[in-house]
């Protein structure tokens, strides 16, 4: 779940009982899916790219850089990730 007011990723638990923060202090996140690697791509629209989170929320990177108010991203074909504005 992402809180586009607050700039935190939460995780959530299957049974909605437990929840904890795999990223903080991003810049407006929207948008967000998991990739067909297990990763969790979010559009951070404040700053213009779309962050990497690991599967157990240990790191994260930007993954594509320079865009204009990324909102939303879906995968396509191997290896394509379509962004929506």
């Amino acid at each position: 779940v992402s809180g586009f007011n607050n700039g935190r990723v939460r995780r959530i638990s299957p049974d909605f009982l437990q929840s904890s923060d795999v990223a903080l202090g991003l810049n407006r996140p929207h948008g967000l899916k998991v990739g067909p690697d297990g990763f969790v791509y979010v559009c951070e629209q404040g700053a213009g790219r779309i962050v990497r989170l690991a599967p157990d929320g240990s790191s994260m990177d930007t993954y594509i850089g320079n865009l204009s108010d990324p909102t939303d991203l879906f995968f396509g074909t191997p290896n394509i990730i379509n962004v929506a504005k």
